[in-house]
């Protein structure tokens, strides 16, 4: 009830799809100045909730259905999530909730699909998540560290390529 009228007075709101397991996600965009949104994207999991914040730069009016930089918001909140469970030694939710947050990311973090741009990084994570998932098997609970690490990896790489439109808290 507080999120729905949370959602309410803090600007748009959208329906996405949700991971199987999971509840309804939502995107809120609220102008905070001239040229600066927020964007906060709630994600939840097996009864507990994130909210991932970013400020983006757009100069103009902001497509609220498609808002730039979602997706790391998104993944902020599912990186917060997997956090969460890992600390409570809920290791399968933990790395499900990173792996949500990787999916949602994509490939954005170094590829621009507006320009076409590709980041200059140096990026292994694919063999990482293949060894983490591997590990899951033998060692649920580094298996899960490993995966939120590569998930705050990416978000990192993420921030570095586009930092000209985004603002750090």
């Amino acid at each position: 009830m507080w999120i729905a009228f949370f959602l309410f007075l803090h600007g748009a709101v959208w329906a996405e799809q949700s991971p199987p397991g999971s509840q309804p996600s939502a995107i809120v965009v609220t102008k905070t100045i001239a040229g600066l949104w927020q964007i906060k994207a709630l994600r939840d999991l097996s009864r507990r909730s994130a909210v991932g914040t970013i400020h983006a730069v757009v100069a103009g009016e902001i497509d609220r259905d498609n808002p730039p930089h979602a997706m790391l918001a998104g993944a902020m909140a599912w990186s917060q999530l997997s956090s969460e469970f890992l600390a409570v030694g809920a290791f399968e939710k933990s790395a499900e909730a990173a792996r949500n947050g990787i999916d949602e990311l994509g490939d954005s973090y170094y590829l621009n699909p507006t320009t076409g741009k590709i980041s200059g990084v140096i990026d292994d994570s694919s063999q990482r998540i293949l060894a983490a998932e591997i590990l899951m098997h033998e060692r649920a609970a580094d298996g899960a560290a490993m995966l939120r690490r590569i998930l705050e990896g990416r978000i990192q790489q993420y921030f570095q390529f586009y930092e000209e439109s985004l603002v750090p808290d």
